[in-house]
């Protein structure tokens, strides 16, 4: 039952005519770091990582991470291009390829939202991961608060499967997580009907 899917040269997906999704790369760094800056307040609302990233060098970090995350066959990290402009990223935080799933993860900046944009990223890293990389399952887990997060998984019929208490540090402190999961066999039916 265990395949590891060997890792592509590079990704680009194509989700819409104006979302696209690539690899994170190290020019990226002082667009990722001008976009988390001029959103800081919106985004450290709902992301603990936020606080720290106060200068370039946390992000280039986060760029080297994601590019040897990408080289081990671990999975990968994308930033969201909408209009060829960089507005997010969205990645899968790592893989388990004996049981073939993975958990998802996002952000999108918040002049940005309500366009439909992290609904089409969503869509195509859950079609990466059933089909390029063969996945069984995909997960997703957000704070329960986050009305906005908890509305892509339930958008696309991912079951919720459990809360887990205080999980998560924010600046207001411990969060719950629901957990939702979503499975490769339900996708096709998920995909019809959204």
């Amino acid at each position: 039952m265990y395949s590891k899917k060997m890792p592509a040269n590079d990704v680009h997906i194509s989700a819409s005519d104006r979302v696209h999704l690539r690899l994170t790369r190290m020019s990226d760094v002082p667009a990722l770091y001008k976009l988390i800056t001029a959103h800081r307040s919106q985004l450290r609302e709902w992301l603990g990582w936020v606080d720290y990233a106060t200068g370039p060098d946390y992000v280039t970090k986060f760029v080297q991470r994601s590019i040897d995350q990408f080289r081990r066959n671990d999975g990968f990290q994308a930033c969201i291009l909408y209009d060829d402009i960089i507005v997010g990223s969205i990645g899968f935080h790592s893989i388990d390829w004996f049981n073939r799933n993975a958990s998802l993860g996002y952000w999108l900046a918040g002049s940005y939202t309500g366009n439909g944009i992290m609904t089409t990223a969503t869509k195509a890293m859950i079609d990466y991961a059933f089909s390029a990389y063969g996945l069984h399952r995909v997960e997703i887990r957000c704070a329960t608060k986050n009305e906005k997060s908890i509305r892509i998984p339930e958008r696309f019929g991912f079951q919720q499967e459990g809360l887990l208490h205080e999980v998560e540090w924010l600046p207001s402190g411990y969060v719950d997580h629901i957990v939702y999961g979503l499975l490769k066999k339900n996708w096709k039916n998920a995909r019809t009907t959204f």
